[in-house]
């Protein structure tokens, strides 16, 4: 069972019919007072909550929430459309297990979801212990990714440096990408020091029941209506570096499979993102076709960054 509080009543019901579609029970609430009414009778897996509601905001709903459940520790995520960092670190200084802010991608919230089940037990749970913990400065962090890629790992990493918490999504070997991922990886492609650790998800055996119950007849046998789902397996990505007038900008390149089949770059400088290209992959591309778009996108960006880079520098050395 998932609550989900929100008092746009459209976005509510976009949100239930969004989680519905994914096997859950749902109960929605157009206020927080009413989700705390409900809770004294039942408890849900899960809280999505908007902050910005008349009467008790998401705050204040999630202060009470977390002192009524005393020794329950019911994960709660913000759906908002604050979206400024200070106000999205904020809400995760609350200590809420997650942030997403609107405009919404649905498939996005949809992964979420799951692995916050997952992490907490709930359905299709993760483990809680890791299945491994490990040393950055012996496993940069670009080569922990493109380990869990080529395992086709279906679960989560959790990033520990410094202040830095950072949780990446992986399903079937592709992280699940949105601009907050983005950021995310371009911060984390230089660090080279702190732990991770690595939660895989078990089978979920309720899929093989769906795609028994929606694909194949009895006996193994292909209902000639069905059409086979699209599959697409991406390719490695790229990383290089480009110097220039003494600084190190970062390139990484990755091919992405959700929501959609994207081609991504991120050029990273001092620790900040400085450009973003993103291409959507040709229906129908295969291995070697997305490769090349990879090699093309991330050569595109490595000269326009160094462009970038001199004209820059031209204009500081030009200044009176």
């Amino acid at each position: 069972m998932i609550f989900v509080v929100d008092d746009d009543r459209q976005f509510l019901d976009a949100l239930v019919e969004t989680l519905e579609a994914q096997g859950y029970s749902v109960e929605a609430f157009d206020g927080a007072q009413q989700a705390l009414d409900a809770l004294d009778s039942h408890w849900p897996e899960l809280i999505i909550s908007d902050i910005r509601m008349p009467g008790m905001d998401g705050f204040a709903f999630h202060r009470v929430v977390r002192a009524k459940q005393a020794a329950r520790q019911v994960p709660f995520l913000f759906l908002s459309s604050l979206d400024e960092p200070s106000q999205v670190a904020d809400g995760l200084d609350a200590a809420v297990d997650d942030y997403v802010t609107k405009p919404v991608q649905w498939k996005v919230l949809a992964a979420r979801v799951r692995a916050i089940l997952r992490h907490t037990g709930g359905r299709s749970g993760f483990d809680r212990q890791p299945a491994f913990i490990g040393d950055l400065s012996k496993l940069p962090f670009v080569k922990l990714m493109q380990f869990c890629e080529v395992r086709g790992m279906t679960g989560r990493v959790r990033i520990l440096s410094g202040s830095r918490d950072i949780q990446i999504l992986f399903e079937h070997g592709e992280m699940t990408y949105d601009e907050e991922t983005a950021d995310q990886v371009g911060e984390l492609l230089g660090l080279g020091e702190g732990r991770f650790e690595v939660h895989v998800a078990p089978v979920d055996f309720d899929e093989i029941a769906h795609a028994v119950a929606t694909n194949v007849k009895v006996g193994g046998e292909r209902d000639a209506a069905d059409e086979p789902r699209e599959e697409i397996h991406c390719p490695m990505g790229r990383l290089s570096g480009v110097r220039r007038h003494g600084k190190l900008i970062q390139i990484q390149t990755e091919c992405t499979r959700h929501p959609d089949p994207m081609v991504v770059s991120v050029a990273i400088c001092d620790g900040q993102t400085i450009m973003k290209e993103a291409t959507a992959v040709p229906k129908g591309s295969d291995h070697q076709t997305m490769m090349r778009l990879i090699r093309k996108q991330h050569s595109l960006v490595e000269r326009k960054v160094a462009e970038q880079a001199e004209q820059r520098h031209d204009d500081e050395t030009q200044r009176p």
